[in-house]
């Protein structure tokens, strides 16, 4: 059994915990140098840096020093400037009651494989472990209340690996941790931090799973909650084609003609008809 506090049990008079999944992208540093433009350091300049963990990373001078100013600025401002530090801390205290005041909630937060993604998802992290603005709502620094997650793949934009593999990654990833928190959690998607093309992958996640996404617009005080677009899976029409599916996928072509016919018409409809037997 997993070492920490105990999740508090489903009961009518004990509020139930919840468990925000936080997309992240980098508005964290550019909040920061527009307070500070005379900063010696630049999200471009961090991006560039030849690592790939948040260890390896502060091993340069550049990153350590971002790391550094950002954490002193959130540790010293005000509540209300501390939630318009980054698009992530927006979203999350617009959210009421506020993240951490009730006992076993938990964020756990979605970065990219980058050096800004390390970077902002570890400052982040700090943050609400050691804000002192946030008084007796900052978090515990342990796993079970704050954690960071880089799906495989995900890195910049423009990385070939991006859309064949990091994108799929991040669904897979969504899917297990809302899988894996439902029972004990009411479990939140926040997609507002990163690549906007992250955002319908979370919003198709929260449809299947039946789970609140949240988004808050750049600029903008509101916190809104995504659609619940009528979307589903029909897992009881998939079941009586599934063997004959597996069949017409594995087989070849010239051998699943059979199978074929024996498909509702709205399963022919999705594959291409198979070989036809030649032979005399």
């Amino acid at each position: 059994m997993s070492q920490g506090l105990p999740v508090p049990q489903n009961r009518p008079d004990v509020p139930r915990p919840r468990c925000f999944l936080v997309t992240v992208g980098n508005s964290l540093i550019g909040h920061y140098l527009k307070m500070c433009p005379t900063a010696n350091f630049t999200a471009e300049a961090i991006e560039e840096l030849p690592c790939t963990s948040h260890e390896n990373c502060n091993q340069f001078s550049i990153y350590k020093a971002a790391c550094g100013a950002i954490l002193k600025a959130l540790q010293s401002t005000s509540l209300d400037q501390f939630k318009k530090s980054s698009a992530e801390l927006s979203s999350l205290y617009h959210i009421e009651p506020i993240p951490g005041s009730v006992s076993g909630d938990k964020v756990i937060f979605i970065a990219t494989q980058t050096p800004t993604g390390h970077l902002c998802a570890n400052l982040l992290r700090a943050a609400l472990t050691g804000a002192s603005c946030l008084g007796a709502t900052k978090f515990p620094d342990d796993q079970n209340h704050l954690k960071i997650e880089h799906p495989k793949g995900l890195g910049r934009a423009n990385d070939p690996k991006f859309a064949d593999e990091g994108l799929p990654q991040f669904m897979a990833l969504l899917s297990e941790l809302i899988q894996n928190h439902e029972n004990n959690y009411d479990v939140v998607l926040i997609p507002t931090g990163g690549y906007k093309s992250l955002i319908p992958y979370a919003t198709l996640a929260g449809i299947l799973h039946k789970k609140e996404v949240k988004y808050i617009y750049e600029d903008s005080d509101v916190l809104m909650s995504l659609p619940q677009i009528p979307v589903g899976l029909d897992t009881e029409r998939w079941k009586p084609a599934y063997v004959k599916l597996k069949a017409l996928t594995t087989l070849p072509k010239s051998s699943t003609e059979v199978y074929f016919k024996n498909l509702d018409r709205s399963f022919q409809d999705l594959l291409d008809p198979p070989e036809k037997d030649t032979d005399p």
